[in-house]
């Protein structure tokens, strides 16, 4: 039985998208290594506390990555007290390494703490997070504006940031 016009245009479109997903997913590149450089206080008020956390970024590409967004979790002493997305709007250049901010607003309340009341002199922070990205050509950009590929780079760090 013969298929109608439509519904074969269709099948081979969908084909065509799934091969094109395919490879696509079999890019020659590497994500970027990320890592947590600093964190540090970048302000503060009566109710809450801005810190402020220096990511390194290294593409071990030849070619640029045009970098998208970071979406993160903060956690203060254990307790899970932000969640971000930042856009990075920046390009990493190929084969080289630098430095982006992203930044987390802690409220006193999350953290039980009072306003008015002392901080503590430091607390424990742990960050997770992923960066989406764009890779080089063409058929990368359509497959990331369709939402069919958008690679990620993951990222995770813990220290000690000093509050005074």
């Amino acid at each position: 039985m013969d298929m109608p016009h439509a519904p074969r245009a269709l099948v081979w479109t969908t084909i065509a998208v799934s091969l094109l997903a395919l490879t696509g997913g079999c890019s020659p590149y590497r994500d970027p290594a990320i890592a947590i450089n600093s964190a540090k206080l970048a302000d503060k008020s009566d109710e809450a506390l801005a810190l402020q956390f220096t990511l390194d970024l290294n593409n071990p590409n030849s070619d640029p990555l045009k970098l998208s967004q970071f979406e993160y979790d903060v956690s203060i002493n254990g307790v899970k007290a932000y969640s971000g997305l930042r856009s990075a709007q920046a390009t990493l250049a190929s084969s080289t390494q630098r430095q982006l901010q992203i930044p987390a607003i802690i409220r006193y309340d999350t953290m039980g703490w009072t306003p008015g009341s002392s901080l503590p002199p430091s607390v424990r922070f742990d960050v997770v997070g992923r960066l989406q990205y764009l890779t080089p050509g063409d058929i990368a950009q359509v497959l990331f504006d369709t939402g069919v590929r958008r690679p990620k780079a993951h990222f995770s760090g813990s220290g000690e940031v000093d509050l005074k």
